[in-house]
């Protein structure tokens, strides 16, 4: 399995974020906010892709938060992200959920969400919380923090369908970091 590590939100690898002096633009997708300062990804209404398309079988793990300012938290990452259409995608939500969220999207109304579970707690915007996030073959896992049983561990029927892809980092409607 490929282990690659995402570390504040969006902090990834260094090689693998631009830093706000090189010429390597930061390969966002959506006409909202995606920018880096200081080694953070910062985005609202639009995400980062990482990595390339050939990616199966990987773990990636980042830190991420809402800032201070915002209403509530609201935190999201993809996997085996084939393009704008074909995704996994991964919520940390607060608010009135307070639940991970997990679901594949696919054109052509091809959706299938795949689970909720619910935190037990009411996240609070300006705290970094810790992700990892697992797939291998047709089973994907997601942990938060430290612990060491996954919050989510399912076995997705239609893996097959996208088994291969880009990490997304972003994609909310309320600006994380």
């Amino acid at each position: 399995m490929k282990r690659v590590i995402l570390v504040a939100l969006f902090p990834i690898l260094a090689s693998t974020l631009p830093s706000t002096t090189t010429a390597q633009p930061l390969n966002s997708v959506g006409r909202g906010e995606c920018s880096t300062a200081n080694g953070i990804l910062r985005t609202k209404d639009a995400y980062a892709t990482f990595g390339d398309s050939a990616m199966r079988d990987y773990e990636f793990s980042f830190r991420a938060r809402a800032p201070k300012d915002q209403p509530q938290v609201q935190i999201w990452a993809g996997f085996h992200a084939r393009d704008r259409e074909d995704f996994y995608s991964f919520g940390f939500r607060g608010g009135e959920q307070n639940s991970l969220y997990l679901a594949r999207r696919g054109e052509m109304g091809r959706d299938e969400f795949l689970a909720l579970r619910p935190l037990g707690f009411h996240p609070v915007a300006g705290a970094w919380y810790a992700f990892r996030i697992a797939t291998t073959g047709d089973r994907i896992r997601v942990w938060l923090g430290d612990e060491k049983i996954p919050l989510i561990d399912i076995t997705y029927k239609n893996s097959r369908l996208l088994p291969s892809g880009h990490v997304i980092l972003g994609g909310g409607w309320l600006t994380a970091e």
